[in-house]
């Protein structure tokens, strides 16, 4: 399996709370990885973040930017290790019994009964 170590950078403001690691394209045309996929985020623990694409700015520089809860749970303080995530993402069906009936748009609110 392919595994990159790289140097940790802190998350874009948008980004922080959402699980998401950014790479740059060389690093996710290394391990085969496209937007949206999971990898595993190894320091003395191990995590998963989401993959997306690195801003221009942090283009061939080695970095990660992850933001600090996907830090702490790595616990991965300068440097990280990440690799695609052994696991394929599947998606299951919603079996039709457990999916919400549709609304449906009325004309007009519904008048209470005169008495």
């Amino acid at each position: 399996m392919n595994e990159v170590q790289l140097e940790v950078a802190k998350a874009y403001p948008n980004d922080s709370g959402r699980g998401i690691a950014r790479l740059d394209p060389d690093t996710l045309l290394h391990l085969k990885l496209s937007p949206g996929d999971i990898i595993e985020i190894e320091g003395a623990d191990t995590t998963a973040a989401k993959v997306w694409r690195a801003d221009r700015q942090d283009w061939n520089t080695d970095t990660v930017r992850i933001d600090g809860f996907t830090r702490q749970n790595a616990d991965a303080g300068g440097s990280a290790s990440g690799s695609r995530s052994g696991k394929p993402r599947r998606r299951k069906p919603i079996p039709w019994c457990w999916r919400r009936p549709k609304r449906r748009a009325s004309s007009s609110a519904p008048t209470p009964p005169a008495w």
